[in-house]
């Protein structure tokens, strides 16, 4: 998903974006409302202890249970967002900066399966989701310029439909005039026919 962060300005630049979209709080209520508690939380638990990993003679971070389950409880959070409701731009976006974070807390912290499989899993199908809406919008797109083009009809159009009749018309012409000529000769054949034969 992302390069594992072991300096802390690398992680702030990482985390400043989230932190941005956090303090929005009527879109971040509009999309978790109550269980933006799980999200914060986990957010708190993550950056703190990344934060604590980031010095280069860091000692290891010792994670307990129930912070690997607060996690895991903003991972389902997380998930359950994806599968259940209509995406908005901000989930977007937000999920965009959360879930790398999320991976790289659990790759170097957390080491919790079901976290690493749900964080995955979200971000698979957020991706497979706008892979759709973007194939979706360009069909839409390419539907009304076509409409639009169908309805369109210069005067050129015309003037083509116009001498494309007049063409179709001189053939039909040429051909009644070579049928006639065609019968003719064939009466004539006829006739010579009929004098050869009286000889």
């Amino acid at each position: 998903m992302s390069k594992t962060i072991n300096r802390a300005d690398e992680f702030k630049k990482m985390i400043a974006p989230l932190d941005k979209m956090m303090k929005y709080t009527t879109e971040f209520q509009r999309v978790f409302g109550k269980r933006g508690t799980s999200i914060i939380s986990a957010y708190q638990v993550m950056t703190t202890q990344l934060l604590a990993l980031a010095p280069k003679d860091a000692k290891p971070v010792k994670v307990t249970n129930r912070e690997k389950a607060a996690v895991r409880q903003a991972a389902r959070v997380m998930t359950a967002v994806v599968t259940g409701e209509s995406i908005s731009r901000y989930f977007r976006d937000f999920a965009g900066e959360y879930l790398p974070l999320m991976n790289n807390w659990n790759r170097q912290i957390g080491k919790d399966q079901i976290t690493d499989t749900m964080v995955r899993a979200t971000q698979r199908i957020l991706d497979d989701m706008m892979t759709m809406k973007d194939i979706t919008e360009v069909a839409r797109g390419a539907t009304k310029r076509l409409q639009e083009l169908l309805r369109y009809k210069p005067a050129a159009f015309d003037l083509s439909r116009h001498y494309l009749r007049s063409l179709q018309d001189d053939i039909e012409k040429k051909e009644t005039t070579e049928k006639k000529a065609v019968s003719g000769v064939s009466k004539r054949v006829d006739n010579v026919k009929v004098g050869v034969q009286q000889c």
